[in-house]
């Protein structure tokens, strides 16, 4: 079959160089000497209508005077004249094109226009377009260089792929200082027309790919990428991403709370956990996390992690960093420390991470503790943390005999061995990575970047989720909640399944005083109606009243206050109880889905800040996960004598507000319960407060409905 359009921009037999020139330091001379200082094997042309000949090789006026029609073509001219340069690609059959050049979407309303042309010229021939605004790509097996950058030496071939859209950051990770090994380099740039999505679509199907790394601004296509993702997780291949450029972008666009517990960073957080994408902190961290899963790209069999270091001091900071990034050191069990006790001295108290130095280097002693927890189930992974440098010296003696150790245990557990330096300034020591790289153990560098990698590397994945959406016409109904009243609204999600407390209108003192006799006391009173928030702030709430004297008086002065809009009413709801408050919070994104908000409720939402968020729609068992991930989850289990609540019925009203959520879409800007009352176990969960805000027009925010795209 005929190469792809991506498959020739990305592994081209020949390649043509638009802007050839006598001027070494111009772009495109400096990724031709690249192409050829790096051997690439295919047909290399130089094109300049200035020139017959350069550097001893002839230069042609055009394309189309070439011999052949070349696989791809780098485009290094001023983007004024490189649409039509792209264009005359498409005329002759070119069909993939590298475009280094600056000066289209960065570069203010002209250059937008500038970049609208070029894709529209490339997407309409066809062409698969890098860029502009770039420095191109490396396709390291092949050696094909359409790269401008200085490179010390091509990376070493291997396994890993790496998309960016910083240019910055693909000559810094270009030196490969990790030895990691590259397969692929990829600057992408504005992405007039391909994007990241397409990328990892290509890299998922290639089978000498097995970690794709990914410098992210945006994706502006978030369909694409989740198919892409996908792909690349049934084919075993994992993804870390460094996502930059974040904002708060979205927090301002609902009245709600929910935007203020949820920006972009949250979305892209919830949209990365649901599709396996492993997210780092930086480029140190992305390194480390690639170096573990290159050797071990499956999650460990279980979460826990052992820890063994020769130092109590540095045990204790290993356990708070460990702590700080989703590291589970489980205590040992009790057979464990029996088993530790016959080996070790006799410590006053023997925890995880184990200081295993005792009283000096003793071989057998400390194999016999790594022995003891590879036999322990316990424990998914087994890290050791030492202090080897590439100057040798410190632990480097001992580490290279633990190497060897691990060598010989790994083969008789399913647990996984990594090693750790505890710093990073003096290097990887090179005996100790030869003797780990034969083992296939990784070798990692610092301890909280190592602790990191580790933490989301053995961080269980979120179960898949994709249930038909809420039968009926909820997309339907949920469109009307601008006009509906607050009595409408809290039938709609009561009729949806979500727990919701009775809500009467009162249309009088005295029609107030029969639906509070109807539904016993204590009572509460609000003032309610489309687009009123924050009903506490404007005094049109009162609580626990307790005879039909207070009710009328509170329906007196509620009416005086209530704002004269379409819809407000004055409701009369019974009082639910003591119990945990939360908040349930939802809002549509722009291609990720909808993203669902669970956190402390109340009065003091936006001040505490205790959420988790994940995309719509949620089982039970995701909705607890999102409560034991704050402290909620402890909390609702019973503390300090009160409790336990009932936390299954807390997350089945998530489960049911998530499903109304996704099956309501884009027709509300957000959906919040504030507070969802937790009772105690027994008694179940009630929704007393409601809000529901109409989509509005987008303004552009990835957050909101707008294009999820920046100028990089």
């Amino acid at each position: 079959m005929s190469p792809t359009p991506i498959e020739r921009l990305l592994k081209p037999r020949s390649i043509a160089i638009v802007g050839a020139s006598a001027r070494p330091e111009m772009m495109g001379m400096r990724a031709l000497r690249n192409l050829r200082r790096f051997g690439f094997a295919g047909s290399l042309y130089q094109v300049n209508p200035r020139y017959q000949e350069l550097e001893g090789a002839p230069c042609y006026p055009s394309l189309a005077a070439l011999p052949e029609v070349v696989d791809a073509a780098f485009i290094a001219i001023p983007a004024a004249r490189t649409i039509d340069i792209v264009d005359e690609c498409g005329r002759i059959g070119i069909r993939a094109a590298v475009v280094p050049s600056n000066g289209f979407a960065e570069a203010g309303a002209e250059g937008r226009v500038l970049a609208h042309k070029l894709g529209e010229a490339a997407r309409g021939h066809g062409i698969a377009l890098c860029g502009p605004n770039n420095i191109g790509l490396i396709n390291v097996h092949d050696r094909t260089v359409m790269w401008p950058a200085h490179l010390h030496d091509l990376p070493r071939p291997g396994g890993t792929a790496l998309v960016t859209q910083s240019g910055s950051a693909g000559i810094a990770l270009s030196q490969d200082d990790r030895a990691l090994g590259f397969a692929y380099l990829i600057s992408t740039g504005n992405e007039a027309v391909l994007t990241v999505a397409d990328y990892l679509a290509f890299l998922a199907r290639e089978d000498h790919v097995h970690v794709i790394l990914m410098f992210l601004e945006t994706i502006r296509d978030p369909a694409g990428f989740a198919a892409a993702a996908r792909e690349a997780a049934a084919r075993g291949k994992r993804i870390v991403v460094v996502k930059a450029g974040e904002s708060a972008g979205g927090r301002e666009a609902v009245a709600a709370h929910t935007g203020a517990l949820a920006g972009e960073a949250e979305v892209y957080d919830a949209y990365f956990r649901r599709l396996g994408v492993i997210r780092a902190a930086d480029l140190d961290e992305m390194l480390e996390m690639a170096a573990l899963l290159s050797a071990y790209p499956a999650p460990p069999r279980e979460p826990h992690v052992a820890s063994v270091i020769l130092s109590g001091g540095l045990g204790a900071l290993l356990a708070d960093i460990g702590a700080a990034n989703g590291v589970s050191h489980a205590p040992l069990s009790a057979a464990t420390r029996e088993a530790l006790h016959q080996v070790l001295p006799p410590y006053p108290r023997l925890r995880n991470p184990i200081d295993a130095m005792g009283l000096g280097w003793n071989v057998d002693m400390f194999e016999s503790v790594l022995a003891t927890l590879a036999r322990d189930p316990t424990y998914g992974s087994i890290l050791l943390a030492m202090d080897t440098t590439a100057a040798g010296g410190a632990d480097t003696a001992m580490v290279l005999e633990m190497a060897a150790m691990c060598a010989r245990l790994a083969p008789e557990t399913e647990a996984r061995f990594v090693f750790a330096n505890n710093t990073t300034a003096g290097g990887l020591n090179a005996q100790v990575r030869a003797r780990l790289d034969a083992a296939g153990i990784p070798y990692l560098a610092g301890m909280r970047e190592s602790l990191a990698a580790i933490g989301q590397w053995a961080r269980p994945p979120e179960r898949p989720m994709d249930p038909p959406r809420a039968a009926g016409d909820w997309r339907d109904r949920a469109a009307s909640a601008g006009v509906l009243t607050e009595s409408g609204r809290f039938r709609l999600l009561s009729e949806a399944g979500v727990p919701m407390a009775a809500c009467e209108p009162a249309s009088s003192a005295e029609a107030a005083s029969a639906a509070a006799a109807k539904l016993g006391y204590p009572i509460a009173m609000k003032g309610a109606g489309p687009g009123i928030a924050h009903k506490t702030e404007l005094g049109l709430v009162r609580l626990d009243l307790a005879d039909a004297a207070a009710v009328e008086a509170a329906f007196r002065d509620l009416q005086a206050r209530l704002p004269r809009v379409p819809g407000a009413e004055i409701v009369v709801q019974p009082i639910a109880g003591p119990g945990v408050e939360l908040i349930l919070g939802a809002r549509p994104t722009r291609g990720f889905g909808t993203l669902v908000v669970v956190g402390m409720g109340g009065t003091y939402v936006e001040q505490l800040g205790i959420s988790s968020h994940r995309l719509a729609p949620l089982d039970r068992e995701g909705a607890i996960d999102m409560l034991d991930e704050t402290p909620l989850g402890a909390i609702l289990a019973g503390a300090r004598g009160k409790g336990p609540y009932n936390i299954e019925a807390a997350a089945d009203a998530i489960a049911a507000f998530s499903r109304f959520a996704d099956a309501a879409g884009d027709v509300l800007a957000s959906i919040e319960i504030n507070p969802l009352i937790v009772l105690e176990a027994g008694h179940g969960a009630v929704g007393v407060d409601l809000l529901m805000e109409p989509a509005a027009p987008a303004d552009g925010s990835p957050c909101d409905g707008g294009d999820a795209s920046h100028d990089l």
